[in-house]
């Protein structure tokens, strides 16, 4: 953990990890009003804290073992967050609506199939390749395997849909409700920049 505090981009990861956390518990307690709303959100904020929280000690490990290991775990976090994200998406743009069982299988089947393709990437190197990936060392020279450019094509398109959402119930909503979907909507094309 100290050495996370002294890289610049462990430090700029573990605080985004705090900020994730804050906002899910927030979203969490306050979730009496609008619950599958609140429950989107904190799952998209948990999800990115884990994230956030793989990547600072990736970037941050003096063991390479552990930065490869930090990098492999990573999968988990961002493909959940982006699942919960579409959930979001639909539950802004239609407010009473609950997730039924096989909606939420079909969004959790991409992070359940990223995790174990990450897991026995050693085995496979679909997802990572390059020296060291089979032993789990030295990730910063491994290169990009086919499974993870289909993750990441995946993962857009879904946030895609998820912006798409949000901003049809931007468009949608009473103008009381259009600051928090347009913070929202402007939050989530953060990262696509």
């Amino acid at each position: 953990c100290l050495v996370v505090l002294r890289d610049p981009g462990g430090i700029a990861y573990a605080a985004a990890a705090v900020v994730f956390a804050v906002v899910a518990v927030v979203s969490w307690r306050r979730r009496a009003h609008s619950p599958t709303i609140a429950a989107a959100l904190t799952l998209v904020m948990v999800g990115a804290c884990w994230w956030a929280v793989s990547l600072a000690v990736a970037v941050a490990s003096t063991d390479e073992t552990v930065a490869a290991i930090a990098t492999l775990v990573t999968f988990p976090g961002a493909s959940s967050m982006v699942a919960a994200f579409v959930c979001l998406g639909l539950a802004i743009v239609r407010p009473q609506w609950e997730p039924r069982r096989r909606v939420v299988a079909a969004l959790f089947v991409e992070p359940v199939l990223i995790t174990l393709a990450a897991v026995t990437n050693p085995w496979h190197l679909l997802v990572y390749r390059g020296a060291g990936a089979v032993h789990l060392t030295g990730s910063a020279g491994w290169t990009h395997g086919p499974v993870f450019w289909l993750y990441t094509w995946y993962g857009y398109l879904a946030m895609a849909v998820g912006i798409g959402l949000i901003a049809w119930g931007w468009w949608k909503a009473s103008p009381a409700f259009r600051g928090q979907r347009l913070t929202l909507l402007l939050s989530a094309l953060i990262p696509v920049v």
